[in-house]
């Protein structure tokens, strides 16, 4: 039996990803562990620490409200987050009594009395500017939202020298475009360059404890800022020193004192330059991880369709094939960057090794352990990554989701999403996922994808709007091969989405 929500006219809706799940017994030892596992969450999301204390105080407080003040006592309770359009959202129901006059409509921002001191409601008051909390189908429930942080920052300089009055003068040059951070000398510079992720760096070369040229030559065994373009702004005009410099793979030599106007050009010349080099570097990358199904399974046909900007993160796709199955598994890191790619086929790589070393090979089984491993890791830890499986048999299909995006499945009545819960990995120490089947009928097709798929819509109308034409032109072409469907979503994702900001995979398959 298929569950999830049918339309065949109208408006399609579309449920949105859940984050984080989590059932339990209001008590004061199960605040602490949803603490630590929605801190992970936060952390993957990259949610500034202000943000991150202010939300964890916020569900504590709540919470201990709940388990102090209920009345009557609450048996049974849920947390959950969200990832919706741009935001965040967190959500508490509980079965407990409802506290009268915890809604700001009714109150007028004036916090309402409980049986206790009010510290904790002063606190939820004083750190959401907006919440919500209200009373349906037996459960009180708490509301509250934040939004994605997306804004771009600018690039930011190291200024090397030893000189106050020259750090001076060049923050006043750069200031307006650039974010410029000062180090008194190569020593302070090498000492504390991890802590920030530069875009360029203007070194002096006369400098007490490490000279400029000792500077550059540390950096040439560094992985990351071994590829920071790197000028040197100096006041000897030595020719055998300028020629020790330039070998060491330097962009510019440029002399004091020097104008406003030229190091300006010469430092946005040198980014250019390093973009497009980086650029370069990472379509081959991309095309070298880019990810792809084989379409080789005896039940099943399957096409999978992939788009990569410059700023995407990394999807990729596992494929392996065994006696009586196919397992397909379609996951996606969130970042930005080239790191993104590069954790992409570290996962890659250790999901496959799963695979290979699990007694019984099944997609539960392989997400719990993973989960496992990324818990403990304390890098992958960091790491916000989702997934959704499938185990293709003959006659069935299972399904296992760990914080990916629902399915869709297509045929001439209309779009079901498909219901499928799960832990994003890496959550809590010992997670169990749930397993869907589904039978996969003549003239039906399944649809899986990342949130890039949908990630660029404003809100749930753009977002309603896309999965509805998708619909209404699968219902016209469903007599068409799945190559030819395929091309036809990703068109359609072409013409919603007009500049992508995130890696989008999709794969589409049908019963043969």
């Amino acid at each position: 039996m298929l569950s999830g929500r049918c339309v065949s006219t109208g408006m399609i809706v579309v449920t949105d990803q859940y984050l984080y799940k989590k059932s339990f017994t209001p008590n004061f030892h199960d605040i602490k562990i949803i603490r630590s596992e929605v801190s992970r969450v936060l952390v993957k999301f990259n949610v500034s620490e202000t943000n991150k204390n202010n939300i964890l105080l916020v569900l504590s407080e709540y919470i201990t409200n709940v388990v102090k003040h209920a009345d009557p006592i609450a048996k049974d309770a849920l947390v959950h987050i969200k990832l919706k359009s741009n935001y965040l959202c967190f959500t508490v129901q509980d079965n407990g009594g409802y506290f009268l006059g915890f809604n700001r409509n009714t109150i007028e921002h004036r916090p309402p009395t409980f049986n206790e001191s009010g510290m904790g409601v002063d606190i939820i008051f004083h750190l959401l500017p907006q919440f919500e909390y209200n009373h349906r189908d037996e459960w009180n429930i708490f509301e509250f939202k934040l939004r994605k942080q997306s804004a771009r920052r600018s690039n930011i300089i190291a200024i090397i020298d030893d000189e106050p009055m020259q750090i001076e003068l060049l923050n006043s040059y750069l200031s307006d475009k650039y974010q410029t951070i000062a180090y008194k000398d190569g020593q302070d510079f090498l000492l504390h360059m991890s802590e920030e992720i530069f875009d360029l760096v203007i070194c002096d070369i006369g400098m007490p404890n490490i000279d400029g040229l000792g500077v550059k030559g540390s950096l040439q065994n560094d992985s990351v800022m071994s590829q920071v373009p790197f000028i040197f702004l100096t006041a000897n005009d030595d020719p055998k020193i300028e020629s020790d410099a330039c070998e060491l793979g330097i962009d510019n030599y440029l002399m004091k004192p020097i104008g406003k106007e030229k190091l300006l050009m010469s430092i946005e010349r040198a980014i250019i330059r390093n973009r497009q080099l980086s650029q370069q570097h990472k379509l081959a990358i991309n095309d070298t991880l880019k990810p792809n199904v084989i379409n080789d399974n005896e039940h099943y046909f399957m096409v999978s369709k992939t788009q990569s900007p410059e700023v995407g993160g990394g999807d990729f796709i596992v494929q392996k094939s065994f006696e009586n199955k196919t397992i397909i598994i379609l996951a996606d890191v969130m970042g930005h960057d080239i790191t993104s790619k590069f954790f992409a086929h570290s996962f890659d790589g250790f999901i496959k090794g799963l695979i290979e070393q699990s007694v019984e090979i099944c997609i539960a089984n392989i997400f719990k352990l993973l989960s496992k491993q990324v818990f403990k890791d304390p890098l992958l830890s960091q790491i916000l990554l989702t997934c959704i499986g499938l185990e293709l048999h003959e006659n069935y299909i299972n399904i296992v989701s760990a914080g990916h995006p629902s399915p869709m499945l297509l045929n001439a009545e209309g779009i079901h999403e498909l219901s499928v819960l799960g832990r994003m990995p890496g959550i809590c120490e010992n997670t169990s996922y749930n397993t869907k089947r589904i039978n996969l009928k003549s003239g039906e097709r399944l649809l899986l994808f990342t949130d890039g798929f949908f990630d660029w819509a404003k809100d749930q109308h753009q977002k309603n709007e896309f999965f509805n034409a998708i619909y209404e032109i699968q219902k016209e072409n469903l007599s068409q091969s799945l190559e030819q469907s395929s091309e036809i979503i990703y068109t359609t994702y072409e013409q919603f989405c007009d500049v992508p900001q995130d890696d989008m995979t999709f794969i589409i398959l049908e019963k043969k």
